[in-house]
């Protein structure tokens, strides 16, 4: 697929830009919001909306995984914070649970969260999220109910290790590149409170302090 014309970029940031400034939403991220609503409701205990929002988007995503993947994956997310044994045990019951809901209220929606970003601005949480549809390519291990092998895609794809940190085309990653299954968030922008900064993050962030197509959503 050609890369899209800086022309065609700039439009689509545009687009973007307008609709978080008339308070619109697309679809999609309407749907990734409403489906972190729960967590939203909890944010302050979760260290912030971005914390709620990237455990929502974690959940969604692993949903196409077996369990024994997404548990793995989500223990290698979380190596990096000094957390008690309780504490990533709550986690990977809220995980566990958020799961549960992204298959029993979206069992059919094949669609992975490729990008979001999040902001907190006058009392609303705004959501801009992104997608494609689950494949092989993708997401190398995925549950066999979902294993449509893309054109050229192999089964379970030796070069993906798995790992939180094998995202962004490292020695050994996933050919999903900054989508990587390993920590099964895709490229997240900074949270931040004007929706012109930010950088890439891809991990979960579950620290005391600031957590770690598209369009806005207001809680």
């Amino acid at each position: 697929m050609a890369a899209p014309t800086a022309k065609k970029l700039k439009k689509r940031i545009a687009e973007i830009r307008r609709r978080k400034a008339e308070r619109q939403m697309d679809p999609f991220s309407q749907t990734i919001h409403d489906f972190c609503r729960p967590l939203l409701a909890v944010a302050k205990e979760l260290s912030g909306p971005e914390n709620a929002v990237s455990l929502g988007v974690f959940a969604w995503n692993a949903a196409f995984l077996p369990d024994e993947r997404w548990r793995a994956n989500l223990r290698l997310s979380l190596v990096r914070f000094d957390l008690t044994d309780d504490a990533q045990e709550a986690l990977e019951g809220i995980v566990e649970e958020m799961i549960r809901q992204k298959r029993l209220m979206f069992p059919d929606d094949r669609r992975v969260v490729t990008r979001f970003d999040v902001t907190a601005r006058d009392g609303g949480v705004f959501v801009e999220a992104a997608h494609r549809s689950a494949t092989k390519e993708l997401m190398p291990h995925l549950l066999p109910e979902y294993a449509v092998t893309a054109p050229g895609a192999g089964g379970d794809t030796a070069g993906c290790s798995g790992c939180a940190s094998a995202g962004a085309g490292g020695a050994g990653g996933c050919p999903s590149g900054a989508s990587c299954p390993g920590s099964l968030l895709p490229g997240q922008q900074t949270p931040h409170t004007e929706p012109e900064s930010g950088a890439d993050a891809g991990a979960v962030d579950v620290s005391d302090n600031a957590p770690e197509g598209d369009t806005a959503s207001r809680q």
